[in-house]
C-alpha cells in the first residue's frame, strides 16, 4: 500500500513535500521537524544532508556533521537553486567538506555514524523519521517472549516521552509509565501468522498532528528492530522504527 509524504505536510513548502516523497520513493531516509517547518534532512547509506527553503527564492542544501568550534553543523552545499535532484541529494550526503573549506575546517568534521545517533542527539526539536517500507523487514516475528513483551513496552514508554503525540480530541498524550501507558491505549498482546504485536484497543492516537496516520500496534521484525504500525482512515499502512 502506498503512503505518501504529502499527507504527513511535513513541510511549509509544497515543493519540499513533493521533493521528500522524491527522495522517500528512491531509497532515502526523510528526518522532519514534527511541527511542519521550511526544512528537513535526508540520509542514505548512513550519511545525511540537509535541504531548506531560502527566503530569498529557491532552495539551499547543506552537508551535515556533528556539531565543532570551527564549522558548525555544518558546509553550505550550493548556491540558491530551484532544481531538486535526487543526484544532488546524494553529492550532498557524500560531501566531507566543500572545496572551498580551510583545511583546519575540513579537518575538524566529524560524521554522524547513523540516521539513529544524529536524531538522539538533537534534544532541542522533536522530529519524526520516515524511512522508504524497503528498509523495514516485511517478514515479523510471529511470537514475543514475556521478555521481549517488557523490553518493547518499554521502547514504545520512550517513543511517546520523546514525540508527544496527540488523541482524537487534540489533547497531548502523557504517559510517564508503562502501567499509564497500558492504561491509556490498552495494549493487547496478539500473535498471528503474519507477526505478534501489542495492539492498540483503547485511545486513537495519531503520528501527526494533521491526525492522518493512527497508531495500530507495536512489534519487532525479523531483525529485532522495534516497529510500530500505523493506518488512515483508507488502511493505507505507514510502518516506522521507534
Amino acid at each position: 500500500m502506498e503512503t505518501s509524504i504529502k499527507t504527513l505536510e511535513i513541510s511549509k513548502s509544497e515543493a519540499l513535500n513533493d521533493y521528500a516523497q522524491l527522495l522517500l520513493d528512491n531509497g532515502f531516509i526523510i528526518i522532519a521537524p514534527e511541527k511542519p517547518s521550511t526544512y528537513f534532512h535526508f540520509s542514505i547509506g548512513g550519511k545525511i544532508g540537509y535541504v531548506q527553503d531560502n527566503n530569498f527564492g529557491g532552495f539551499t542544501y547543506s552537508t551535515v556533521h556533528k556539531p565543532c568550534r570551527e564549522c558548525g553543523t555544518g558546509f553550505r552545499f550550493n548556491d540558491a537553486t530551484y532544481d531538486l535532484t535526487v543526484e544532488t541529494a546524494k553529492s550532498c550526503c557524500e560531501c566531507h567538506s566543500p572545496a572551498w573549506a580551510r583545511p583546519v575546517d575540513a579537518l575538524a568534521v566529524v560524521k554522524y555514524k547513523s540516521v539513529d545517533e544524529f536524531v538522539n542527539s538533537n534534544t532541542i526539536v522533536k522530529t519524526v523519521v520516515i524511512r522508504p517500507k524497503s528498509t523495514i523487514s516485511p517478514v515479523m516475528k510471529e511470537e514475543l517472549t514475556d521478555k521481549e513483551i517488557s523490553a518493547l513496552e518499554r521502547r514504545i514508554l520512550a517513543h511517546f516521552d520523546k514525540n508527544p503525540r496527540f488523541d482524537r480530541h487534540g489533547k497531548m498524550v502523557i504517559c510517564n509509565s508503562v502501567r499509564s501507558l497500558n492504561d491509556y491505549l490498552g495494549l493487547a498482546y496478539t500473535s498471528s501468522s503474519s507477526w505478534a504485536m501489542l495492539g492498540v484497543c483503547n485511545e486513537t492516537v495519531y503520528l501527526d498532528h494533521a491526525k492522518t496516520y493512527s497508531y495500530q500496534g507495536f512489534g519487532y521484525d525479523a531483525g529485532g528492530f522495534a516497529v510500530a504500525w500505523l493506518s488512515d482512515n483508507e488502511d493505507n499502512a505507514l510502518y516506522i522504527f521507534i
